[in-house]
């Protein structure tokens, strides 16, 4: 929801490697580009998150609830 209320709709993720609750996996966690501190969730195929940005939209489904879904998959090379 602040998500939402920040970018609207649409907008620009990335993935970020993180550590959940002491574990010392590694776990790809989708966040928002502009505010990463947003944090939209762990994807639920992780290896096939290998790109470095993703634009989203959410999809209401009613009872106050959004799904995310990946529109695009936006690749950039260093």
């Amino acid at each position: 929801m602040k998500a939402k209320a920040q970018f609207g709709m649409k907008f620009l993720t990335k993935i970020i490697i993180t550590k959940y609750f002491g574990n010392e996996l590694d776990i790809p966690t989708l966040v928002c580009c502009r505010d990463e501190p947003i944090v939209l969730g762990k994807p639920r195929f992780p290896h096939e998150f290998t790109a470095n940005t993703y634009r989203v939209a959410l999809i209401d489904n009613g009872y106050g609830m959004l799904t995310i879904r990946v529109t695009d998959v936006l690749y950039y090379f260093v």
